[in-house]
């Protein structure tokens, strides 16, 4: 896990840009999870620069201060911009107080440097 809660959200996001893992990403919001799904060209931008794509089940965004709500209500792809171009004032989801990254597809450093073995099907399966 990749404790980015002290970093910027460009940072943030350009953390995902450069090493996010297609579906293998999970990203911790304080309270929200979200899957990356990977990076693709933002429609809205002129230059069509690659964005963040991340999958989740979003109720909505909030302007600072939250006198309002932009509702979805229900599971989304979704860009993980820092600024919205249909409403500026809503606040970026890269901008929330907790920001961690976990790679599902990587083992955590005590585990790979041990001689510990994992048996994955028994995990899975187990009779």
């Amino acid at each position: 896990m990749m404790d980015m809660t002290a970093s910027t959200p460009s940072q943030r996001v350009e953390y995902l840009l450069q090493h996010g893992h297609k579906f293998f990403t999970i990203i911790y919001l304080g309270g929200h999870v979200v899957m990356y799904v990977g990076n693709y060209p933002n429609p809205t931008s002129q230059n069509h620069e690659n964005s963040v794509l991340t999958y989740q089940n979003m109720w909505g965004l909030s302007p600072s201060p939250a006198s309002r709500r932009a509702v979805f209500g229900q599971a989304v792809f979704f860009p993980l911009l820092l600024q919205y171009p249909e409403d500026a004032s809503l606040i970026s989801q890269a901008n929330k107080k907790y920001f961690q990254v976990s790679f599902l597809d990587e083992m955590p450093d005590k585990i790979q440097s041990s001689s510990h073995v994992i048996d994955l099907q028994s995990l899975m399966d187990p009779n």
